[in-house]
């Protein structure tokens, strides 16, 4: 986690992955960590404490998309 974690730039990181944090009464890690468990197609379940809604899914995925260009 900590690679994408460094390869997001800070900026967006802490503005558009902290709005998701602020919004789940979390921290940006744990919503990172939460993208990558339910990103993963071989996971059944998701070990967090929420789930993130399928367009929050689709911004992250833009957002990462985004910063490997």
């Amino acid at each position: 986690m900590m690679n994408l974690q460094t390869n997001i730039v800070e900026e967006i990181y802490h503005d558009d992955v902290g709005f998701f944090a602020d919004r789940y009464h979390t921290t940006p890690d744990k919503i990172l960590q939460c993208f990558i468990e339910q990103n993963d197609t071989s996971s059944e379940a998701v070990s967090g404490a929420f789930r993130l809604e399928e367009n929050e899914m689709s911004i992250l995925q833009d957002i990462i998309s985004e910063t490997h260009k």
